[in-house]
């Protein structure tokens, strides 16, 4: 029977192994100064304080982690210090080296960071004196978002809202967040916010305008789908977690017995953690297990959830065993289309395995639905999100009414329908106000997701390039790691998801199936 409960002692076995190890990062961190001083170190001394501050960066996190999942408060407020002081000293590191001579960067002593200090000279023109940084960062960023998150709160807590009020004051905060983002973008010689955010994810600007192009001349599907698949409902048994972990082990046996050992030992050693609180999650830093939080109902929507973040957990486990720890995390774009294709082959092998008591129309309810919601309804809230920064360069204040009008007339031309009352669905998603441009990417994972599929399907692709794929980290940007698949994401390639869409929904639809 698998574990459903996190085993945090293989980070700490107690709290007085982490106080000492917070003992022991605070001194290592009083022993690195990170100042303009850097730039001159000979390449050998330089090479040994990039080692060492990013393994403390790691340390910092491996606590903050342990902080986060075992929910000690106290633990984290006496993280804070050194937490802040890693953080500032990481944004110096970048600015300092922003400027490293070219003499320097060709020395073998750096090879190792050589992809590093490169993409910090691309950024020279972009970045700001660490201390500046850190004010826009509170100012701008956290200010806004905390805001939300504190009036997301009132009004969950209020027993009788009215919600007018709080939707103007959601408004007020968005309005504020938008103009913020364009400031963002001009303090850091960018010519919209969409460049700046683009740019922080290392990704071209044609990535974004492609998904948007590609999604409009696709509607009608997202019209046929709105009109008859969500009249079609289909029952599952409920599932148990250990069903879940045989059905996932199967469906990514073809990736061999290592890989499925791995994906077996989350299940078995502690590493995920079954809730109720309606998330799903994972969390880890360079060489330790990644821990995985998903809430469990048994349903479709449960087991999804858990191959979407053991997709994640996976791309880290390989990215830590084949890159070193300079370029031993992933890039948010790559990750999320990592996740989504472990979802996708999930989805191929139920189909061809049906569990006792489940249907073919079950299987293809959840997907159809989980493609629409992903790529159409993302991209409608992505060029919301856009089109919303493009208005406030010429509007002081935004307001509900605007946001409402822009969001309904948006609905309209994807879905064929509108209903004013989702008009002000904008108020909750939390990533406008939280991490923006970042919805696009749940899209761009769905999409790229399913053309990996018949790549892989059509023997454009092996296992073991995918399997590549998951190793890279951020040794490579995401342009030259997908070129390494066969997908050209500066053009358009996304015309086989939208064609396996059309035919599953047309399958969908077919009154054999549903009856």
């Amino acid at each position: 029977m698998p574990n459903t409960t996190w085993d945090l002692t293989q980070l700490f076995t107690d709290e007085d192994e982490w106080f000492d190890e917070l003992e022991t990062a605070e001194m290592r961190n009083a022993d690195i100064e990170i100042t303009a001083t850097i730039q001159a170190l000979p390449a050998s001394i330089l090479a040994l304080t990039l080692a060492d501050f990013i393994e403390l960066s790691s340390q910092v996190e491996k606590l903050a982690i342990y902080g986060q999942l075992s929910n000690m408060p106290d633990l984290m407020r006496e993280l804070q210090p050194l937490l802040s002081d890693v953080l500032e000293k990481a944004a110096a590191l970048q600015y300092y080296l922003a400027n490293i001579a070219p003499e320097l960067l060709a020395s073998p002593d750096l090879t190792a960071y050589k992809t590093m200090l490169t993409k910090f000279a691309s950024q020279h023109q972009h970045l700001l004196a660490p201390a500046q940084e850190s004010q826009l960062s509170h100012e701008l960023i956290q200010q806004p978002s905390v805001a939300f998150n504190e009036a997301m709160g009132a009004l969950m807590a209020d027993e009788n809202p009215d919600i007018d009020d709080y939707e103007q004051l959601f408004a007020d905060i968005l309005s504020t967040k938008v103009h913020n983002n364009n400031h963002l973008a001009q303090l850091h010689d960018f010519k919209s916010a969409r460049n700046y955010y683009l740019n922080q994810l290392s990704l071209p600007g044609t990535v974004y305008s492609n998904l948007s192009a590609q999604v409009k001349q696709h509607t009608s599907l997202a019209q046929k789908y709105v009109q008859e698949a969500p009249a079609i409902n289909a029952d599952i048994p409920v599932l148990s977690i250990d069903q879940a972990k045989q059905i996932i082990h199967a469906a990514l046996a073809e990736f061999g017995t290592e890989y499925v050992a791995v994906v077996d030992s989350f299940f078995d050693d502690g590493l995920i953690h079954l809730t109720d609180a309606g998330d799903a999650y994972s969390v880890t830093t360079y060489g330790e297990p990644t821990y995985i939080s998903v809430s469990w109902f048994g349903d479709l929507t449960s087991l999804y959830e858990l191959m979407h973040e053991i997709g994640h957990a996976m791309n880290h486990y390989l990215t830590h065993q084949h890159e070193p720890i300079q370029y031993g995390t992933n890039h948010i774009f790559t990750s999320e289309i990592a996740a989504i294709m472990h979802e996708n082959l999930l989805t191929e092998y139920l189909l061809n395995n049906l569990p006792a008591g489940m249907t073919t129309l079950a299987v293809l309810v959840y997907h159809l639905q989980n493609f629409y919601e992903e790529v159409f309804v993302q991209a409608k809230y992505s060029e919301f999100e856009d089109e919303i920064h493009q208005l406030a360069v010429t509007h002081d204040k935004l307001s509900n009414v605007d946001f409402n009008s822009l969001l309904g007339n948006l609905t309209d031309q994807y879905d064929g329908v509108r209903n004013p009352a989702d008009d002000n669905l904008w108020t909750e998603i939390p990533h406008f106000y939280n991490h923006s441009y970042y919805v696009f990417q749940y899209a761009t994972g769905m999409l790229i997701g399913t053309e990996l599929i018949a790549k892989l399907r059509h023997n454009e692709i092996t296992n073991a390039d995918f399997l590549n794929y998951l190793s890279i980290g951020e040794s490579q940007a995401p342009v030259e790691m997908l070129a390494t698949l066969g997908i050209d994401i500066t053009s358009n390639p996304f015309a086989a998801a939208f064609s396996q869409f059309a035919t599953d929904l047309d399958t969908l639809v077919e009154p054999s199936l549903a009856d």
